[in-house]
């Protein structure tokens, strides 16, 4: 284990930090190990450092020059490039810990985050754990546990079974308790979250393989294959409630966020609030919320997930809807402290957002509030709800919607009278409680306003509550204000199921601005690849309605800018502009359903104009320096009479191979520097043999972007380069082209016509399904990939023979590494009489007759 000193030093503490007690164990605190990566871990240093308090951040072998290691005060090296070795090396990270001089530990999200194990590893080396006890841990991850605790403080479940931990139920039993409960069913592990090991079952022909599957997954993930049964529903919400407890007894709930935009069962999309609830349903959501949380004795910041079956009718402009918006306050000064650290105090001014949040003068003039609307019963998912509607709940005066109070969930409801958690008009049951920080806690930071003023930060809360402080304000001074969106990027590619995708970042542009916060733990040169989770950065935007707050996100998507790894970036802008989405009319199956649609077809999003583009780049480099060069000194197609073609073979993405001609055009010989004392070259281009069209291309002088003029439009393309070639992006999109030394013509079945079996994200071969000689039909399986613990079997191209094979079990591949190659049965097509042999030059002249 090595420690490293960061250049940087710690700001000062703010003036007037409150303190706490000085029994409390974290109370003299001055120096903080946070055990996480990535922009989780740069998030919390932020605060960390403004709060005043020393940061030490550890890191794996393969993260030593990581953005957040570079952010810390010390930096401290706890193990190789695998979790086990590193991440998940709780005693590394606690002897780091000890060896850096700190004395709290912030586990961020994932990782360690929600093992009691590690809780108590810390509490026994006298280290205080900022978040819950490890008991809280403990009952809420085991989601059996979890709901038995939770319904006996009244908050309503779905119907379902659980496994005994240690005996799983054989299949006949399985079908016995499914046929009770009814089809279709969701299977998922009882230790886990996000999505892994989850199966849908459509009737009892389904049963034994899902959960087989489902057992080997959780197994592999979370060491624990015990499987939860449940009814599942369709079209489903899933809504959450962020609590915040401390050690006096407090509870409060910070209102809701939205997470039904959801693929491969993991969010991609949160806003808060949700566009669903009125005022009414969300206290008595809220009020369950906090009854799970005090039913396992909550410290700290926490989150109660539901899931919501919605009205039949269409969301009709409730709280938080995309009807008139809301102004909002001044959220004061960042990082202001506490103006007391009692319960139930008077006004003050609430934790700041470390800056990270500002708006407009016209947004902070405040604007009307929008209109509640009722919605219709539409029976129970778990205890039965009161028949009656309520009428539309009235905002509060002016612009804030009050959070409502928890009062009837300490004491309970009078004899005779609904239960407190009876959400009018709704159904909701109770799915899980996290207990940790959420990746999407940045929403509910945007938005929640105390005493009037917006903006708080959960986790200078979370480290004030591991203090002992108690918490600053109760529920009645809470409230809701505005809008917020988040968008999590993610190194994936949705065109191929959203499978993962890796590189090196070689150039990045994140977006700025009124309303917008971004965080990141990325930096060019950052390599993405598949040892950790794929979530690269996640984009945040806040305005008074949520129609503006979704318009302000898709341009801040159109505004980012990542090159030298895939990501989902363009798929976010055309998910969010859709109508549905627009309209809040949001369910957890949706993103799949729209998803086909949202994807270009092959090459759709490639056209003439882009790949001509990309040849004019090319072309750019081999132009010589009007003020340097001689004119005979470089190969630019220059003779006596007209110029010559020169021709680049490219393969653009899900394209295929394509042939693109340039030539200089008369009325333009100056090699272009946009930007520069240079004009633009003007050339003639054609594509695949097509009719000659204009382009006029240069590029600035630091080489990072490409302006183009083509069909009459001025373009500007972000570009960076790498040995595998070019890289092009623009509005949110990006594209990778590639030299490829056949001809347009010669595309025929594609690129998987030659019989090559690539791996289609980079990660870990589980298992091979052939060995050479073997004959295969097309569709039949060769490889299992796994990454991320997502598991993807690679399947053969066409009908042949398995004639190389380099796949083995254990062993890493990236994207597109051959696995294995496949002769085809029947002899391809003939090449073009025309074409280049394999081993030609990309480049090739070809001399006007």
């Amino acid at each position: 284990m090595t420690t490293a000193e960061s250049a940087t030093t710690a700001p000062p503490a703010p003036s007037g930090t409150a303190a706490a007690g000085p029994g409390a164990p974290g109370a003299t605190a001055t120096t903080v190990l946070v055990a996480n990566r990535g922009e989780i871990a740069v998030r919390i240093i932020r605060t960390l450092r403004r709060m005043g308090l020393r940061t030490v951040a550890v890191h794996s072998t393969a993260d030593a020059g990581a953005r957040h290691v570079r952010a810390a005060d010390t930096a401290v090296c706890v193990g190789g490039a695998a979790l086990s070795d590193s991440y998940l090396n709780a005693p590394a990270i606690v002897a780091a810990a000890q060896a850096a001089g700190a004395r709290m530990v912030h586990p961020g999200y994932g990782f360690l985050a929600e093992n009691a194990a590690f809780a108590r590893l810390c509490a026994e080396a006298g280290l205080v754990f900022i978040g819950p006890p490890p008991e809280a841990i403990e009952a809420m991850g085991d989601k059996i546990r979890a709901k038995r605790e939770v319904a006996a403080a009244g908050v309503p479940l779905l119907p379902g079974f659980a496994e005994e931990p240690g005996r799983p139920m054989d299949d006949t039993a399985l079908e016995r308790a499914a046929a009770d409960v009814g089809y279709p069913l969701l299977i998922k592990p009882s230790a886990g979250g996000g999505g892994k090991g989850m199966r849908v079952v459509e009737g009892p022909g389904e049963l034994a393989a899902a959960a087989a599957a489902a057992r080997r997954e959780a197994r592999a993930a979370f060491g624990d294959d015990t499987l939860l049964v449940e009814r599942l529903v369709r079209r489903p919400r899933h809504i959450e409630v962020q609590v915040l407890a401390d050690a006096h007894g407090n509870v409060v709930h910070l209102g809701e966020r939205e997470c039904s935009l959801q693929r491969r069962h993991q969010k991609i999309v949160e806003e808060a609030p949700s566009p669903l609830l009125t005022p009414e349903q969300r206290a008595a959501m809220g009020r369950a919320a906090v009854a799970a949380a005090r039913a396992c004795g909550y410290v700290g910041a926490g989150t109660v997930e539901f899931i919501v079956q919605p009205p039949r009718e269409e969301p009709g402009g409730g709280a938080g809807g995309g009807g008139a918006g809301a102004g909002h306050a001044d959220t004061g000064a960042p990082g202001e402290p506490l103006a007391s650290s009692q319960p139930h105090a008077a006004p003050h001014t609430p934790p700041g957002s470390a800056g990270l949040w500002t708006a407009t003068p016209a947004e902070a003039a405040g604007g009307p509030p929008p209109a509640g609307a009722g919605h219709g019963e539409t029976g129970a998912l778990g205890e039965p709800l009161s028949s009656s509607q309520p009428e539309a709940g009235s905002p509060a005066p002016h612009h804030l919607r009050p959070l409502g109070t928890t009062a009837a969930t300490a004491d309970g409801p009078a004899p005779g009278a609904p239960s407190p958690t009876a959400a009018p008009g709704l159904s909701y049951a109770f799915l899980e409680m996290n207990t940790r920080l959420q990746v999407e806690h940045p929403v509910t930071e945007a938005v929640v306003a105390v005493n009037g003023r917006r903006g708080i930060d959960l986790v200078e809360l979370q480290v004030r509550v591991a203090r002992g402080e108690p918490l600053p304000f109760t529920q009645e001074d809470l409230a809701l204000d505005g809008h917020a969106v988040e968008s999590r990027v993610y190194a994936e590619d949705p065109a191929q199921g959203f499978l993962p995708t890796g590189g090196r970042v070689l150039l990045l542009a994140e977006p700025e601005g009124p309303g917008v916060r971004v965080d990141s733990g990325l930096d060019e040169g950052t390599e993405v690849t598949s040892a950790y989770d794929p979530m690269l950065a996640k984009v945040v935007t806040w305005a008074p309605d949520r129609a503006a707050a979704l318009d302000r996100m898709d341009a801040a998507l159109a505004g980012y800018t990542l090159l030298g790894c895939d990501t989902n970036v363009a798929f976010l802008r055309r998910l969010l502009r859709t109508p549905r989405v627009r309209a809040g009319d949001l369910s957890t199956d949706l993103t799949p359903q729209l998803a086909p649609a949202l994807v270009p077809a092959d090459g759709a999003d490639v056209d003439d104009g882009l790949l001509a583009a990309a040849a004019a780049d090319h072309q750019l480099g081999l132009e010589p320096d009007p003020r340097t060069a001689d004119r005979f000194a470089v190969p630019d197609g220059w003779r006596l009479g007209a110029r010559a073609w020169t021709t680049w073979r490219l393969r653009a993405p899900r394209r295929g191979p394509a042939a693109v001609r340039l030539r200089r055009r008369a009325e333009g010989t100056t090699a272009g520097t946009a930007g520069g004392p240079e004009a633009p070259v003007a050339y003639e281009a054609s594509v695949d043999g097509g009719p000659p069209f204009a382009i006029d291309a240069a590029r600035t002088p630091d080489g990072r972007t490409l302006v183009v003029t083509v069909h009459g439009r001025t373009l500007r393309y972000a570009r960076a380069t790498d040995p595998a070639g070019l890289w092009l992006g623009r509005d949110g999109a990006a594209w990778r082209f590639t030299d490829d030394p056949r001809l347009a013509p010669v595309r025929g079945g594609g690129a998987a016509a030659d019989g090559a079996v690539r791996s289609p994200m980079p990660g870990t071969v589980l298992s091979v399904a052939v060995a050479p000689g073997d004959r295969v039909v097309a569709g039949s399986p060769v490889a299992v990939v796994e990454a991320m613990k997502m598991e993807h079997t690679v399947t053969a191209p066409l009908d042949g023979t398995v004639t190389e094979l380099h796949a083995r079990p254990g062993r890493p591949v990236a994207m597109d590494e051959v696995l294995a190659a496949i002769t085809p049965e029947a002899a391809p097509a003939p090449r073009d009489p025309g074409a280049a042999p394999a081993s030609a030059s990309t480049t090739v002249k070809e001399q006007e007759p």
